[in-house]
């Protein structure tokens, strides 16, 4: 009995020393800013047309993405998000590409669109969302000109780590 709680105990701990905590997260030459408890902003003086978000939420596993009926859940987003437009100051917002990934560890939806600002400039998008238990981890990349490059794109996901991330 001692050894089963001790392996338990040893389990645990060693499984939370290798998980992070959302809210220590650090991007290499981004400044972070913390919007709130689930919203992290990064800004980097050398790319200042870039901004990245990085927010966690929770979903329904009951109403999962079905690749079945995706290309039809997605436009039904784009069309809620259009229907948000006036109270983000936003005009024109479209999904440009989209994929569902679900043979990784975490499902993942990768997103890319557009969406002019109220002053009619447009902006471009990437959003990725990890899927937990419980909850997703969104990473949101909004440009005023290009996107990060694929390769650009990885670094950032590969230094999120977001399979070490605490997230349920």
């Amino acid at each position: 009995m001692r050894i089963a709680l001790f392996l338990f105990f040893l389990v645990t701990y060693l499984s939370l020393a290798q998980s992070a905590e959302f809210s220590t997260l650090s991007l290499k030459n981004w400044k972070k800013e913390e919007l709130a408890h689930d919203h992290l902003r990064f800004t980097n003086s050398q790319k200042k047309e870039i901004v990245i978000h990085l927010q966690v939420d929770s979903y329904d596993k009951e109403h999962f993405w079905n690749e079945k009926t995706l290309a039809r859940d997605i436009a039904d987003m784009a069309r809620l998000r259009k229907g948000m437009s006036f109270f983000l100051g936003t005009a024109d917002y479209q999904i440009e590409t989209y994929k569902l990934e679900t043979k990784t560890s975490r499902p993942e939806l990768s997103l890319t669109g557009s969406y002019k600002r109220i002053d009619g400039l447009l902006i471009r998008f990437a959003e990725i969302n990890f899927y937990y238990q419980e909850h997703f981890l969104q990473l949101k990349i909004v440009s005023e000109g290009k996107l990060p490059s694929n390769k650009e794109l990885e670094e950032i996901i590969k230094e999120i780590n977001p399979s070490s991330l605490a997230m349920d």
